[in-house]
Order: structure tokens, then sequence, then C-alpha cells
């Protein structure tokens, strides 16, 4: 795992639900978490978990290592999904 999460993640993570017309609830049933869990994720006040980026790779359709690697990167201000 690399050390530092990137900023920015949140907001991708948001722009993506909102691509795929999904509302924070819908999400988060597809994901089986909570509404709140989903908020933090979206506000960077919460961290994903292998397993939830799996999830989250699956729901809105990314790629799951370019995933992990915009989430989890070496540099706080990366986050390019390209």
């Amino acid at each position: 795992m690399l050390n530092e999460p990137c900023n920015g993640f949140g907001e991708f993570i948001q722009v993506s639900r909102e691509l795929k017309n999904l509302s924070v609830e819908m999400l988060a049933d597809q994901l089986g978490v909570s509404k709140v869990m989903v908020e933090r994720l979206e506000k960077e006040l919460l961290y994903p978990s292998h397993s939830l980026i799996m999830k989250l790779s699956n729901v809105l359709d990314v790629d799951e290592i370019k995933l992990i690697n915009f989430i989890w990167c070496e540099n706080k201000k990366c986050g390019n999904l390209a």
C-alpha cells in the first residue's frame, strides 16, 4: 500500500456517482454501506478499505488498480486516473 491518500478522490467518487445517475442512497445500497459512509468518502473524511475499493470499482465501472492508485498515492496531490 502506498503512503498517503490523494486529495481529490472524494470528488472523483462523487462525480462518478453522478455520471451514473446514482444518488448517495443508491450508491450506498449497491456498496452495502450506509449513506453516511458514502457522504464521508465523498468529503474525504473516510478512506476506503481494499474491499470497498473493489466494490466501488464494480459499481462505478472504473478499473480497480487505477482506482487504488488514484486513492492511495505517493504524492498527496496526485489524482490522474488516465
